[in-house]
């Protein structure tokens, strides 16, 4: 996947732009809301369509998997 900065991509819950931030790279939403940051464009570019489905109105829970359980307890 080859991933061009500041183009605007489209998916079906919404549009993101991927940018440069100072040392990683981030997506953000036409309203200028940071939704993803990561080492390389191409995994954010390829994340963020699943974030922004996570968060529209209509999310059925999919990707809601616990695999692990945590206890917190202290061993004295």
């Amino acid at each position: 996947m080859n991933i061009q900065l500041d183009t605007w991509y489209t998916c079906p819950h919404g549009d993101f732009i991927v940018r440069k931030t100072r040392f990683l790279y981030s997506t953000f939403d036409r309203d200028g809301n940071s939704l993803l940051t990561g080492a390389t464009p191409e995994a954010v570019a390829s994340m963020t369509p699943m974030h922004l489905e996570s968060k529209s109105p209509d999310y059925d829970g999919r990707y809601d998997v616990s695999v692990k359980k945590v206890d917190v307890a202290v061993d004295l």
